[in-house]
Parts: structure tokens; C-alpha cells; sequence
């Protein structure tokens, strides 16, 4: 695969792309809808298409690297999805699947005790425990801490 180029969003540096091409707010969301549907049909690369070129038309959008971050993730193309979903935390920090995703991006680089952190601030999140995916951050730790009880029992 091709490396991607980065992009800030700005055309020459001062105006946002998105207005040099005078896209609106709902041209923006019927593209991240599109981007969407192609994904749960199963075309991811165009789905990545489409998000990479939101992303670069409207990088200060908090809902395009969620989405870009969730897709990379499904790929397996971790340090990519980290990048969207670092993205996507600082822009919307109170976006629970965030927190997971980037949570489940972080024990597959190896750093669990980041991971750790993510996932425990998605649960402080969700206080009352009906969001999706807060309960799945929650079914990993548990699962973490079964496998860390193995682990010690067998050290013992």
C-alpha cells in the first residue's frame, strides 16, 4: 500500500481548505456519511478514501478521525489509527469510543498500561453503564485482570 501524505487542511497556510472549496457543514457530514456507508458495505478503501480527504479538507471536524481512527483500526494499521484517534481525542474529549478505541490501539502496540488508562477513563465516563462502548472497555479489563490473575497464580 502506497504511503499516505499528510495534510493540514489549510490552503497556504491561512485559509481552511474547506472554505476554498466552499464546502458547508452539511456537505461535510453527507461526505462522512458516505464514508460510513461504504465502510459497513464492506469497501473500506474507499471508506479510508473518503475520511483522508475530509480529514484534509476539514481537519479540525472531531467526528473524521473517530471514524478514519476506527476504520485503521479494523485494518490493523495501529500507528495510523493512534494518529486519528490522539487526533480525535484532543478535538472531542468526551467521545467514550474514543477513549476505547484508542484504548484497544494501545494494548496491541503493547503499551497496556496506556491502554489501561483510556479504557478506565471511558468508564468514569459512563457512570450509570449504558454506553456500548464503555461496556466493552469494561469486559476488557475484566478480561485483563483474569488474565493478569492467571499469570500471577502461575508465577507462584
Amino acid at each position: 500500500m502506497a504511503e499516505r501524505m499528510s495534510f493540514d487542511g489549510k490552503f497556504d497556510g491561512k485559509i481552511p481548505l474547506k472554505d476554498v472549496v466552499k464546502l458547508s457543514e452539511a456537505d461535510i457530514l453527507a461526505l462522512l456519511h458516505t464514508g460510513a456507508l461504504f465502510y459497513s458495505q464492506g469497501q473500506e478503501g474507499t471508506a479510508q478514501n473518503i475520511l483522508e480527504g475530509v480529514a484534509a479538507i476539514d481537519p479540525d471536524n472531531k467526528y473524521v478521525h473517530a471514524a478514519l481512527g476506527a476504520l485503521l483500526t479494523r485494518k490493523g494499521a495501529n500507528a495510523p489509527a493512534l494518529e486519528a484517534l490522539n487526533k480525535a481525542a484532543k478535538l472531542n474529549p468526551s467521545d467514550i469510543g474514543v477513549y476505547v478505541n484508542r484504548g484497544e490501539v494501545l494494548f496491541k502496540l503493547g503499551r497496556i498500561d496506556d491502554a489501561a488508562k483510556d479504557f478506565k477513563k471511558a468508564l468514569e465516563m459512563d457512570p450509570k453503564k449504558t454506553n456500548p462502548a464503555a461496556n466493552r472497555a469494561r469486559l476488557i479489563l475484566v478480561g485483563l485482570a483474569a488474565i493478569a490473575q492467571k499469570a500471577k497464580e502461575k508465577r507462584a
